[in-house]
C-alpha cells in the first residue's frame, strides 16, 4: 500500500516536474491553450496533493507559480532564439526553486528537487530519441 502511495505521488510529481522543467513540451501540450492563471492553478493544486502542501503554503505557492507562469509564456512567445530561450527558461526556473525553497519544508523541497531530476534526465533521454 505504501508503494502504491509513493508512486501515485511520484507520478503527480513528475507531472508537475515536466510543466516546470520543458518549455517545447509545454508550448506542445493542451496546458498551452490554458491562461497562465490556469496553469498556476492546477500546478499549485498538484503540488497540494504530491508535496503535501499546507493551507498556509497553498496561496504563496500559487503566486510563485503564477509568476513563473506568466514569465514562461513570455519567454515562450518572444523572437529569441531557441537556445536564448532555454538559457532564460533555466535561469527563471532557478530562480524559482529558490522561492520555492523558502515556502517548502527541507522535506518538501528536497522531493520536489529529486523528482524534477529525474524528469530533466527523462527529457534528455527523450530529446536525444527525438532527434535520431
Amino acid at each position: 500500500m505504501k508503494a502504491n502511495f509513493n508512486r501515485t505521488i511520484a507520478t503527480s510529481i513528475l507531472f508537475v516536474a515536466c510543466l516546470l522543467f520543458t518549455v517545447e513540451t509545454y508550448s506542445q501540450s493542451v496546458e498551452s491553450k490554458a491562461t497562465s492563471e490556469q496553469r498556476a492553478k492546477k500546478m499549485t493544486d498538484k503540488m497540494k496533493e504530491a508535496l503535501s502542501l499546507t493551507d498556509a503554503q497553498y496561496q504563496p505557492i500559487y503566486e510563485i507559480n503564477l509568476k513563473y507562469a506568466k514569465t514562461n509564456e513570455q519567454l515562450k512567445n518572444s523572437d529569441d532564439s531557441k537556445m536564448t530561450k532555454f538559457r532564460n527558461f533555466k535561469t527563471t526556473q532557478e530562480a524559482k526553486a529558490k522561492e520555492m525553497k523558502a515556502v517548502l519544508t527541507s522535506d518538501q523541497y528536497k522531493e520536489y528537487e529529486k523528482l524534477a531530476d529525474e524528469i530533466k534526465a527523462q527529457l534528455k533521454e527523450g530529446y536525444k530519441n527525438r532527434k535520431k
